[in-house]
């Protein structure tokens, strides 16, 4: 499928948005929503902040109101028909790329920019007043608060970015585009992967932002391909694209973090292109005389940006690709003046992070008291009756800064709940006591069934050795062991029955009873042999003819 040739390709380049501090502009006060039963529906989604413009859309900072109450703050993208082209042609891209990106949230794919509402409704008009002109496309989408990575890069003192770990996590989001987990899942190409797509989050971590031109990788699916000059593949002119042309966008940016420069050199594009040619006239890599000094460096960052597809690694290798480049980065100084690359990691992972803790540039103490007042500013702008806010002196003007908008939730101020301090529970008495009787108890009707044993075994012996049956042996010991554990049990129900629940209490004297019991049984057994134990003997005879 051939693609549009020359500068008809522009109008294809994704949205870039650059986030910008609250200062950036002014707030506004514009409304949208769907078209739908409710009266007030057409203004769920409350616009307070324009941050940006890209070929198709208006990017907005915005909250969702239900009921007088605010959302924390979403971004809305407002569709912008392009007079040029046919208007079915842009509605159906734009409902491809929004296809994709629903699909791919509910696939749970990480380091995306999660859709969060899609709808149809009239261009943003001013709360109170009726929509008017056809409904447009609308994406609802997270708020992220950051810079995208070329402006971060470009940031004086900003914080310094792990430029491993960044590529990492591009390379985890691209494989689960490109490689899903499932069978019956469409793989998916981003189309426009760049610096500008990229946004970095206050902790370092990195969204790929923009799936106004993702597709689904199908040739019937892919009926236009997003072109930006400077980063994009050749093969863009061909239509003939596949995972590699966001392989060439993943060494876009390794190009940038190393170089600060976008890989391929910015040239007129002549009209019409030939059909034959094998790489437009532009496509050529810029050089960098940093990087031909490093001859190693340059030839590895260079190969997934060859203008064969086939010369390019493969999705799955790029984490592999990414630990040698850092191995050869950080052994050049030039590489680490905008990105530090540190000690390579084996392996990759989807998160990346900074290397040292992220502070906002330029936020000051006064300028977050600025920002604390804008708060206030936009709740009054969504609930009047809720917040008054007061004029105040405008604050002293501080040097231009970048600085990234921190998320905001607005609410109504309310009284916590009264909770009624827990009641302390009661500390049971401790049972040490107790269970040291009942240790006591233990050892000492062990040591009397060790004397029954005993005892028994020389009455045994006697008895076999005087011509007697094994068989009143046997019967001799099972009759005191029985009574010996009868004795036990009749002592412990006693214990119950008088000390109720304090069981373990009566333990001892349970086991004091069976102890006493199990001594006699034995003596009994030692007073039917022939020995003579004197007192003893005398005792357990008196003691047995009571």
């Amino acid at each position: 499928m051939p693609a549009p040739a020359g500068r008809t390709l522009a109008t294809l380049a994704g949205m870039s948005v650059n986030t910008r501090s609250l200062h950036a502009e002014a707030a506004l006060d514009l409304v949208c929503g769907p078209d739908g039963p409710l009266p007030e529906a057409v203004q769920r989604y409350r616009l307070v902040q324009h941050l940006g413009s890209g070929g198709q859309a208006d990017v907005y900072r915005g909250v969702r109101l239900c009921g007088g109450v605010a959302s924390a703050p979403l971004t809305v993208k407002v569709f912008r028909p392009d007079p040029s082209r046919p208007l079915v042609d842009q509605l159906r891209s734009w409902d491809k790329g929004d296809a994709v990106l629903m699909d791919l949230g509910s696939r749970g794919v990480e380091g995306l920019c999660r859709r969060v509402d899609g709808f149809h409704g009239a261009p943003p008009h001013t709360p109170g007043v009726p929509g008017t002109g056809e409904p447009i496309p609308y994406q609802v989408l997270d708020y992220l608060s950051g810079w995208t990575l070329r402006d971060h890069l470009g940031a004086p003192g900003g914080p310094r970015l792990d430029a491993a770990a960044v590529l990492r996590g591009l390379a985890g989001t691209l494989l689960a585009l490109h490689r899903p987990d499932r069978p019956t899942d469409c793989p998916v190409l981003h189309m426009d992967v760049k610096p500008s797509n990229l946004i970095v989050l206050p902790d370092g971590r990195v969204r790929l932002i923009d799936f106004t031109s993702a597709r689904y990788d199908r040739r019937d699916h892919i009926t236009s391909v997003a072109f930006t000059a400077e980063a994009s593949a050749p093969e863009a002119f061909t239509g003939q694209v596949g995972p590699a042309y966001d392989v060439h966008g993943f060494g876009a940016v390794a190009y940038f973090l190393v170089t600060g420069q976008h890989p391929r050199a910015e040239a007129d594009i002549p009209d019409p292109v030939s059909p034959d040619a094998p790489v437009a006239p532009w496509a050529v890599l810029r050089r960098d005389p940093e990087l031909d000094r490093h001859p190693a460096l340059r030839d590895h960052l260079f190969a997934p940006l060859a203008d064969r597809p086939a010369d390019r690694p493969r999705t799955e290798e790029l984490a592999a690709w990414t630990v040698r480049l850092a191995e050869l980065a950080a052994a050049v100084p030039s590489a680490n003046r905008l990105a530090g690359w540190g000690r390579p990691a084996v392996g990759g992972t989807v998160r990346a992070r900074a290397t040292v803790p992220v502070t906002v540039p330029g936020a000051a103490p006064d300028r977050l008291a600025r920002l604390e007042q804008e708060v206030v500013e936009l709740r009054a702008l969504v609930r009047p009756d809720a917040t008054r806010v007061q004029p105040t002196v405008p604050p002293p003007p501080v040097p231009a800064t970048r600085v990234a908008p921190a998320p905001v939730r607005g609410s109504a101020p309310v009284a916590p709940p009264h909770r009624p301090a827990p009641a302390q529970p009661a500390v049971p008495a401790d049972p040490a006591p107790a269970r040291q009787g009942a240790r006591r108890g233990r050892r000492l009707t062990q040591a009397a069934v060790i004397v029954l044993a005993a005892c028994w075994a020389v009455w045994s012996a006697f008895t076999l050795l005087s011509g007697g049956s094994p068989l009143d042996s046997v019967i001799g010991l099972v009759l005191a062991a029985t009574a010996t554990v009868a004795v036990f049990w009749g002592s412990r129900l006693i214990g119950k029955l008088v000390l109720g629940r304090r069981q373990r209490a009566g333990a001892l004297p349970s086991h004091v009873a069976t102890a006493t019991f199990a001594v006699l049984c034995g003596l009994a057994f030692v007073s039917l042999t022939p020995f003579s134990w004197g007192p003893i003997e005398s005792s357990l005879r008196s003691l047995l003819s009571i």
